[in-house]
């Protein structure tokens, strides 16, 4: 996207600051860094000028025609705040350290070859003191951190590379401890100079900052330098050019990288690198990390899980903080369409955007990870959900949250010694972590369908695939079917409840939707009645260019069970099934009437529910429950103890939504 840019003047003692201006999308994406050269800007208009809705009338404000020009060329959403770095001599044992422990770690990998590595089985095929090397570089690294702290700097990109091959060393260390100490000064990094943050603008509005180690420089003949300079590890996975990153901790075996790292430092001409384990892109190494939390069970992986948890919490400190903005101008962007294209390119410039949709990620990849995550959400319980309701409203164990880990001593310290055998996450808060990452990716392509980007006549039309709807593909080829991972009613209740509300009447709408298509194509009075159903089954089927957020109509589809109760029994499969989707349906829409201010659900023609009046809903309900009932009763059809219980509870529900 085309940008302008400001910079503070040169010989400024403060730090430097690049502010930048949306003013329309180019093949570069902003929020790694990247200002496109272009001539200085004029200086920027008033508050007045460049805020019309909040600022106050004045003489030399333009006219009201030229101001929604003038705002989409004026308003900043985003801007970047330059780190300087450590200058070289006082990080100079630090590097030092960096380059033996990798040495060391090349060396070990290169004796073990391809066997694989069991903590406290010994060194065997080699003397290599990689835990020595990993301890020493880490009290290097914490006195020189504490140096670059009150100094105001950063360190260098090689020390942040080697930190996190320690989070994925820790099968190859000795003792687990390492690799915990080296998250525990990633965590503090990340919050002493977080990779996105909020400030306020003039006029007190929210901006997107974005952290940079130094400014970029564009004589470049590659663009894509600018990812170098970034102050943050993830931006270098993003970064497909020849690094120590994308070379060999972007692997699946880092005993396998090692060993390539060996062989491509050890000065020979003709070296073969085993890249079977090589990842190609960072999407197709958070699914490896998944698969690794979905085998925590049988298998140690602490150090990719903690690599997982610090990777998440940078994903979702970035989407936050654009959420944040993109919020601060819905109103604006409801009358202006030039605001309303910079909001959607800002989401879009999000880390977790720019990875999914990178070109190289497949559809059966997106799959792959998909029935990762819900496997790992159904399985962990209930007590999944309580992990989700901490104060930032993410998953247990958040950024902010530091280890509380003995201080190292030696290899031979009894206290790490005594910690190997311990996992570090329990499999309620690695459910809770696959739930965090599922609900970013609903937040973030529900609120760019939301805004018509997906819409094939939208002035701010994103791409010809509905992002959203892709993932409702997913959920419900993982939910319900004979592939499902959801194999029983237990395990589609606690995916179902670690949903937001209004997603999971979307997923639940849809489904009846599905059902619905497949099912009554030759009854053309019933597609007659209830024709929105159709249109939600239609665009679930075609990748929906939906105008807005899609929200099913929720009486056409309770009423799409009703009108034969008989039939509908049968398409589901059985009277348990249908009462499941009945009553999960009944106890979300009391969930979203309890979800608190800000839900217009209990208005007439409510959106959330697909313009459905909740009376009617609440009726329908009512019948349909009833009829499941007296159905049960006439034809003698087992109904299970557990789908009694849900039914009375979802009575429950209708008659508190009734008072």
């Amino acid at each position: 996207m085309a940008k302008k840019r400001k910079s503070e003047a040169s010989g400024s003692g403060k730090l430097k600051q690049t502010t930048i201006a949306f003013t329309k999308k180019s093949e570069h994406t902003a929020a790694a860094g990247g200002v496109a050269p272009q001539k200085q800007p004029n200086p920027p208009a008033t508050a007045a000028a460049a805020i019309p809705s909040t600022a106050a009338a004045s003489p030399a404000v333009a006219p009201a025609a030229a101001a929604p020009k003038l705002v989409a060329a004026t308003l900043l959403f985003e801007e970047f705040q330059v780190i300087p770095l450590l200058e070289p001599g006082a990080a100079h044992q630090l590097e030092n350290h960096a380059d033996a422990y990798k040495s060391a770690w090349a060396d070990k990998c290169a004796a073990r070859g391809a066997a694989a590595c069991k903590r406290g089985s010994g060194d065997k095929l080699g003397k290599t003191d990689l835990d020595g090397s990993g301890i020493q570089f880490i009290e290097s690294c914490k006195t020189t951190l504490q140096q670059a702290f009150r100094r105001g700097v950063g360190l260098q990109r090689k020390v942040l590379d080697v930190l996190v091959l320690m989070l994925r060393n820790d099968m190859v260390h000795e003792h687990p401890q390492i690799s915990r100490q080296a998250y525990s000064l990633l965590s503090s990094y990340l919050q002493r100079y977080p990779a996105v943050s909020l400030a306020q603008n003039e006029e007190g509005r929210p901006v997107v900052v974005t952290s940079m180690q130094r400014l970029p420089q564009f004589s470049s003949a590659d663009p894509s330098d600018r990812l170098k300079h970034t102050a943050n590890f993830w931006s270098s996975l993003e970064d497909n050019r020849r690094s120590f990153t994308c070379d060999y901790l972007l692997t699946a075996d880092i005993e396998v990288s090692g060993s390539n790292y060996k062989l491509a430092t050890g000065g020979t001409e003709e070296h073969r690198l085993d890249r079977r384990k090589q990842l190609r892109t960072p999407f197709d190494l958070l699914l490896c990390l998944f698969k690794e939390a979905a085998d925590s069970d049988t298998h140690n992986w602490d150090g990719d899980l903690l690599m997982l948890h610090y990777l998440l919490t940078v994903l979702s400190q970035d989407l936050r903080c654009r959420l944040t903005v993109f919020d601060a101008y819905a109103e604006e962007a409801s009358r202006n369409d030039a605001i309303q294209k910079k909001r959607k390119t800002l989401l879009e410039n999000s880390l977790l955007w720019r990875i999914c949709e990178d070109a190289l990620v497949g559809p059966d990849t997106k799959l792959e990870l998909m029935r990762v995550v819900m496997q790992l959400v159904s399985t962990a319980g209930s007590a999944a959900l309580e992990a989700l309701d901490c104060s930032d409203g993410s998953a247990a164990g958040s950024g902010n949250q530091q280890l509380d880990l003995p201080a190292l001593k030696g290899p031979g310290d009894v206290e790490m010694a005594s910690a190997a055998a311990a996992c570090i996450f329990t499999k309620q808060q690695l459910g809770a972590l696959a739930a965090r990452f599922l609900r970013m990716q609903l937040e973030l392509f529900g609120a760019v369908e939301a805004v018509g980007a997906f819409h094939c006549t939208s002035r701010s039309r994103s791409t010809g695939l509905n992002l959203r709807m892709q993932l409702d593909q997913q959920m419900l080829l993982c939910f319900w079917g004979k592939e499902a991972v959801c194999v029983n009613d237990e395990l589609s209740r606690t995916f179902l409840r670690c949903l937001p509300p209004r997603d999971r009447m979307r997923l639940l709408g849809l489904l009846v939707a599905q059902t619905f298509q497949s099912t009554y194509k030759e009854w053309l009075d019933m597609h007659t009645r209830l024709p929105e159903l159709k249109r939600a089954a239609h665009l679930l089927q075609h990748g929906g260019e939906a105008e807005g957020f899609l929200d099913v109509n929720m009486l056409q589809a309770v009423q799409s069970i009703t009108k034969d109760r008989s039939r509908a029994i049968k398409v589901y499969r059985n009277i348990n099934l249908l009462s499941f989707v009945v009553a999960s349906i009944a106890l979300t829409l009391h969930a979203l009437a309890a979800n608190g201010p800000g839900e217009t659900l209990l208005s007439e023609g409510s959106p959330v529910l697909g313009g459905g009046s909740v009376a009617d809903l609440c009726s329908e309900l009512h019948t349909a429950l009833k009829g499941l009932v007296d159905r049960s009763s006439e034809q003698g059809l087992l109904l299970g103890d557990q789908s009694k219980l849900e039914l009375v509870h979802a009575q429950m529900a209708l008659t508190a939504l009734a008072h």
